[in-house]
């Protein structure tokens, strides 16, 4: 996972309302993905919210370095926790805003180049102004961040934690954070957050500490969807 370097994008507010008569899937594992620039070196994290083939994770995950390693972004998908991720599709950047530290990413073709799937199971959103201190969250992702190739990208996983607080962002929000009563690993930022009814209420995002541990920090659903256009999402029902 590479540090922040693009430019800030700006993002236009939408009052669009999230609606969905799809059944968006119940198990996180098969919306879960890994996201790789393999001309980057680097991966992390992301969640399937539409079934349209829409991807949120953290902007930092596919930020450029300035030689546009980020044109080309392959998708890595989990059978299960016991198998290796495969990858499964091509994905280009759709939104991206530096700010939030979020990107929205589209899935446009498969890696093998076989026909896409009409709809793809996709997890949906949940009100995250509803999480309280000491709700227990699950978090979903790749942390282990060993990219070196298709071969060796690292497993998906769970792991838990409760809400210890709330932390501003001057600019954003007075609740532009959940702040988890766990550290976060670099590889798990861009994965999803899912309260006890297993809707997604955030975005695990690393934020490094000057001793370069991640502080357990979630990026609330609700400011995302302040800030791009809910076309992307679905809603819970």
């Amino acid at each position: 996972v590479q540090p922040n370097t693009s430019p800030t994008t700006t993002i236009t507010n939408t009052t669009t309302t999230v609606t969905s008569n799809v059944v968006s899937a119940t198990n996180p594992l098969e919306s879960t993905v890994m996201v790789v620039l393999p001309d980057c070196g680097y991966m992390g994290s992301g969640t399937i919210i539409s079934k349209l083939g829409f991807i949120l994770t953290n902007e930092h995950v596919i930020s450029d370095d300035g030689t546009f390693c980020n044109d080309y972004i392959v998708i890595l998908t989990s059978e299960s926790g016991e198998k290796d991720p495969v990858p499964e599709y091509i994905a280009e950047i759709v939104e991206q805003s530096v700010a939030l530290d979020i990107a929205i990413l589209e899935i446009i073709g498969t890696y093998d180049g076989s026909p896409l799937p009409k709809v793809f199971k996709n997890m949906c959103v949940g009100d995250s102004d509803l999480v309280s201190q000491g709700d227990n969250l699950l978090i979903w992702g790749y942390p282990d961040v060993r990219w070196v190739n298709f071969d060796t990208p690292g497993r998906i996983d769970v792991s838990q934690g409760f809400v210890s607080g709330f932390d501003a962002e001057t600019g954003l929000s007075e609740k532009a954070w959940i702040s988890l009563s766990s550290t976060i690993s670099s590889g798990n930022s861009g994965g999803g957050a899912y309260n006890e009814l297993g809707k997604l209420v955030g975005v695990p995002t690393a934020v490094f500490q000057g001793n370069l541990s991640s502080r357990g920090l979630l990026r609330p659903m609700n400011l995302v969807l302040d800030y791009f256009d809910s076309f992307y999402f679905e809603s819970c029902k």
